[in-house]
């Protein structure tokens, strides 16, 4: 929890486009624990920012590596397999980029988040692992 508090969370603020993808993910637990009928956000006007966002600064930044993944929680908890898809497929080429998940900042944080969704992703999509384990993950960490 202190590493959410000390790394991600300062991360997180670092980047719109990251902001905005955490918000619609945190939005859309929210929502999905209220009424049918409560109209508390607005998750359809949430996701365009976070699109818009991630167009606007398309990069293999670590920023962006950890949005695109946000999104693709995003889009397996509402069954999009399709946007899924599409935000895996992205996740992996820009991972491959920068030269595979242990090439990733935040002094090995952001590679084990990575490898924690990823495996979350597989148990809840039925999708294969996008992400094969590393030899220096800590055990318990993929």
């Amino acid at each position: 929890m202190n590493l959410l508090r000390s790394v991600w969370m300062p991360f997180v603020l670092t980047d719109v486009a990251l902001l905005h993808a955490i918000l619609l993910f945190a939005a859309s637990l929210f929502r999905s624990s209220m009424p049918a009928h409560a109209q508390v956000v607005d998750l359809f006007q949430l996701k365009d920012m976070a699109i818009q966002a991630m167009n606007e600064s398309l990069s293999t930044k670590d920023s962006m590596i950890a949005t695109m993944a946000t999104m693709a929680q995003y889009e397996a908890f509402w069954r999009d397999a399709d946007a899924f898809s599409t935000h895996m497929s992205g996740l992996r080429q820009f991972v491959e980029m920068r030269g595979g998940l242990s090439a990733l900042g935040l002094d090995g944080f952001l590679e084990r988040m990575m490898l924690a969704i990823d495996t979350n992703l597989t148990r809840t999509t039925g999708h294969d692992r996008s992400f094969a384990l590393s030899r220096q993950s800590p055990p318990g960490q993929g």
